[in-house]
Parts: C-alpha cells; sequence; structure tokens
C-alpha cells in the first residue's frame, strides 16, 4: 500500500493553484488549504477575483443606464479591463502551477489579507 501523506511542498503547490479557481476554488483553499504557505498565492488570486467582480459590475451598470453613448464609452473599457483581468489571471495560475511567488503586474503588490 502507498505511502497516502501529501507531501507539505506538493499540498501548499496544490492550494496555490486551486486558489484560483473561481470564489469556491478560492473558498476551498483559504479554509482547507494551508493557508499560512499559500497567503501570496491566496491575497494575488482575492485581488484578481475581486477586480473581476468590480469590473463586472460597473458593466451591469452601464448597460442598464439611460445615457447611451457615456454607457457605450464605460462598457467598452470595462470590456478592455476585462480582458487585462483574464491576461493576469492566466499569468498568475501559471506562476502558481510553476511555484514562483512573483507578483503579477499592477495587482499583484495589492495586500488584502492580513500577515500574521
Amino acid at each position: 500500500m502507498a505511502n497516502s501523506k501529501v507531501p507539505f511542498s506538493q499540498n501548499k503547490h496544490r492550494t496555490d493553484v486551486v486558489a484560483y479557481l473561481t470564489l469556491i476554488g478560492w473558498l476551498i483553499a483559504y479554509f482547507c488549504g494551508d493557508r499560512a504557505a499559500s497567503r501570496f498565492h491566496l491575497n494575488q488570486a482575492l485581488a484578481i477575483l475581486l477586480a473581476d467582480l468590480g469590473l463586472n459590475a460597473v458593466f451591469i451598470m452601464a448597460t442598464y443606464t439611460s445615457v447611451a453613448p457615456a454607457a457605450v464609452a464605460v462598457r467598452g473599457v470595462c470590456g478592455i479591463l476585462s480582458f487585462c483581468v483574464v491576461v493576469l489571471w492566466v499569468l498568475a495560475l501559471v506562476r502558481a502551477a510553476k511555484g514562483s511567488e512573483k507578483p503579477v503586474p499592477v495587482l499583484g503588490e495589492v495586500q488584502l489579507l492580513k500577515k500574521r
């Protein structure tokens, strides 16, 4: 019978990757994973997730406003910024899969989780 214990580094590695997989993945990584060792990726994933949620909220509000030219401009800007957030998400996910803790541009320096 094989040893069922997962090495520490592999457990951290899995937690880092799962943190980037939707809000549910982040919650699983935060509550069930190695929170202390994965704090960098948990923080960065949360910043990317909140940026995406904020842009989507602005996009939806602009869709239902009555000022058509301004709404089109806001939706266009939100679309471009959402694409940039997706690129940052893919970059962060690849870095987590490689085990790197290099922050992504713009959102990587945002600290949302307290250091202990």
